[in-house]
């Protein structure tokens, strides 16, 4: 497994260069299966030198480490040309209706929308939502704001490829 020198790439994603050696790492859907090329799923290392726990912290211990693998709480995807892009964190990304969508970059992208000031967006944290994404918009003022919201939604369209439903956009 090629696992020790990296290149970070302009786009942000990690490609990985070097020669073989004894380290492994793995992408895992959230049911364990390893993930094809563009599927984003949970960062697995292993190798034989790597720690197998935390000093007096067994609830993270079980959390990171599994069967000798060591789940540093990434998620990434690899290519068709073996590039790995990591896409967040555990606590960064939201699975909505099946895709994992980075909150991080969802926030990059509002920003960059024309009379948007500032954004947010996390996983809703009501229980009765389930995996739901939203977003508070800060607004420049004298803009009109559901010009400024449909721009928003054409912006995550062109960027990253999924629309917003109406109500998730707060301003």
């Amino acid at each position: 497994t090629y696992a020790t020198e990296y290149s970070f790439e302009q786009s942000g994603a990690v490609k990985k260069v070097g020669r073989m050696l004894d380290s492994e790492i793995e992408i895992r859907s959230e049911s364990g299966a390893i993930c094809g090329s563009g599927e984003i799923g949970q960062v697995f290392i292993r190798n034989p030198y790597m720690a197998s726990h935390y000093v007096a912290q067994p609830e993270a211990s079980n959390q990171a480490f599994q069967n000798g693998w060591f789940f540093p709480g990434d998620y990434a995807k690899w290519d068709e040309n073996g590039t790995l892009s990591i896409v967040g964190r555990q606590d960064d990304v939201v699975s909505v209706g099946g895709q994992k969508i980075n909150a991080n970059l969802v926030d990059l992208v509002i920003r960059l929308t024309p009379g948007v000031l500032d954004a947010i967006s996390f996983g809703n944290p009501k229980p009765e939502a389930g995996n739901e994404l939203v977003a508070f918009i800060q607004i420049e003022p004298l803009v009109v704001r559901s010009d400024c919201l449909n721009k928003v939604r054409e912006m995550l369209q062109a960027k990253l490829g999924f629309g917003v439903p109406v109500n998730n956009l707060h301003s």
